[in-house]
């Protein structure tokens, strides 16, 4: 459907499902494609799906269960498929979620279904003059797997040539220091060295005079043993502020929100109904540990 975009045809699927079709949701989700676009609203009631065109925002949206945001169209194309995990997506900041997870997250039982209902009409259009078979959908299917694994290599071996042409200082500088997170952590390790050396010249001091109270020395060495806790904590964080464990952590967010580990999440919304708050997971598909290739590339 040319004049359609992907988001519209499947939403538009989801609220012609035949009648003998149930579906495993009950709720309501907002969906939007586009931060500052309009709203669709699905309410999961008795099996069937309703599809509401809410605007951009209001109270209708606030009282959704949950709230899902793609940044584009193109990022929703991606989920829908497998291009993209949702756990990626939603570290890079390209999908959005508030409410409720497990709603969100049993949401995906509505593109599986909208989805089969697309191939099967799809599969009778006529592809020069006869109908499309089954092995002509696995051909295309097959040769849309293979152009996304040569465009991946493509784009892998571009980011590797890239990175091997920087000087060595700038590439340690992207894989250590080049995430805000990185730099935060790096900046704590250096003030708790500082904080411990202080206190360790502090105790000397203390401990050479003879006429200093024992519970002015304990304290000082209190003070020496917290501040080795302080840089032991940094250090930890300097390891956890990698980018690829930043994505390897939201995989496993998102793994305990669809197994039904948490319950339901407040949203810190905005004014228009939005869901800058709580990001966590769903969307369509789920991303399986993604790893992410080394900042410097």
């Amino acid at each position: 459907v040319p004049e359609q975009s992907l988001s519209d045809v499947v939403f538009s699927a989801m609220g012609r499902l035949p009648a003998d079709r149930k579906v495993d949701f009950e709720g309501s989700v907002a969906m939007r494609v586009g931060f500052k676009d309009s709203w669709v609203i699905l309410r999961g009631i008795g099996g069937s799906v309703i599809v509401d065109d809410a605007g951009v925002g209001g109270a209708s949206v606030k009282a959704c269960d949950a709230r899902i945001s793609y940044a584009s169209e193109e990022v929703f194309r991606l989920l829908m498929d497998d291009e993209l995990g949702s756990a990626r997506a939603v570290a890079l900041g390209k999908l959005r979620v508030a409410g409720s997870m497990v709603k969100a997250s049993a949401s995906e039982e509505l593109f599986v279904v909208a989805e089969a209902l697309i191939r099967e009409e799809l599969s009778w259009v006529n592809l020069g003059g006869q109908p499309r078979s089954e092995l002509a959908r696995q051909e295309a299917e097959e040769a849309r797997c293979e152009e996304a694994i040569k465009r991946a290599a493509e784009e892998s071996q571009r980011r590797t040539e890239r990175a091997a042409a920087r000087p060595r200082v700038q590439r340690w500088a992207l894989r250590h220091v080049g995430t805000d997170a990185q730099v935060g952590a790096w900046l704590l390790v250096a003030g708790s060295m500082l904080y411990a050396f202080y206190c360790e010249q502090e105790t000397e001091v203390v401990s050479a005079q003879l006429l200093a109270p024992s519970m002015v020395l304990r304290a000082n060495q209190l003070y020496y043993a917290s501040s080795l806790l302080w840089l032991a904590g940094s250090g930890s964080l300097v390891h956890a502020s990698y980018p690829e464990r930043i994505l390897l952590l939201a995989t496993r967010a998102e793994q305990d929100a669809k197994s039904g580990r948490y319950g339901e999440v407040d949203g810190n919304d905005s004014g228009d109904g939005g869901d800058d708050g709580a990001s966590s997971t769903a969307s369509k598909k789920g991303g399986a540990d993604e790893k992410n290739s080394a900042a410097a590339v």
